[in-house]
């Protein structure tokens, strides 16, 4: 893309169109956007070299946030992207990346806060493309992680399952582990009276409920294989069905 066009485009403005491209599951273009948001980052970050090697007053460039999130965010979405479309590796390649951000240039607090998120972001998505591929070995510690991190229970649980319908695992060893966890995690926060963390693990998330839910999923998915294999058949055998019906009213 040109360098006028580029410097043109606004990083918050880039944000919101790959936000609407993931929310239609439009994954060619949400790869799209998180290039244009990528080469953005870029072309301000060279701007900005360019006019401290002059010694001469930065750009004034309004953003929500640091810059430095604009090109972490760019390399999420494109790994999210490789991973909806089946490209493992490409994916892994993202994650790297924004698992390492602190080179792009001098950070303050807001920036080196970013940074973090970003390295917690990537732990997260790596452990969940690696479920999601199939690397049933990392199940346990997967589950570690989310316990010892609440916050991505819910998300991390639905990959889980997800990943069990898709290659017939059998977790009900994982589901046990998770129960037994949260148990002990809702006796604790009763000890403390902590109420923070009601939201994320409800009194009745126990392990009736992650079965309910491994069921569900698996519904979920068999329909919509079904309408996958109906829409197949009708397509490939329609016209011979026809072609056939015809011939037995000729005859």
């Amino acid at each position: 893309m040109r360098k006028s066009i580029l410097k043109s485009l606004k990083p918050d403005i880039i944000v919101e169109m790959l936000d609407m491209a993931v929310a239609f599951e439009n994954w060619s273009k949400v790869m799209e956007r998180a290039d244009m948001l990528y080469q953005c980052v870029q072309c301000i970050h060279e701007e900005r070299q360019e006019y401290q090697a002059k010694r001469l007053p930065l750009p004034f460039i309004h953003t929500e946030r640091p810059l430095i999130y604009y090109h972490g965010f760019s390399l999420q979405m494109r790994g999210m992207a490789h991973q909806k479309m089946g490209q493992v590796d490409q994916a892994r390649a993202c994650i790297d990346q924004y698992a390492e951000l602190g080179g792009m240039e001098e950070l303050d607090e807001a920036g080196t806060q970013v940074v973090q998120e970003f390295r917690h972001r990537a732990q997260v998505n790596r452990y969940a493309l690696e479920i999601d591929a199939g690397n049933a070995e990392l199940l346990e510690a997967y589950v570690n992680f989310l316990l010892e991190h609440p916050e991505e229970c819910i998300a991390g649980l639905r990959t889980i399952i997800e990943a069990a319908v898709r290659y017939r695992w059998q977790i009900d060893r994982v589901l046990h582990m998770f129960a037994s966890r949260v148990q002990g995690i809702g006796r604790e926060m009763d000890s403390s009276n902590n109420r923070d963390m009601e939201y994320i693990l409800p009194r009745w998330f126990n392990l009736h409920t992650l079965h309910a839910i491994y069921i569900q999923m698996a519904l979920i998915l068999l329909i919509r294989l079904k309408g996958s294999l109906i829409r197949y058949c009708h397509a490939g055998t329609s016209q011979d069905f026809r072609s056939r019906t015809l011939e037995g009213v000729t005859r």
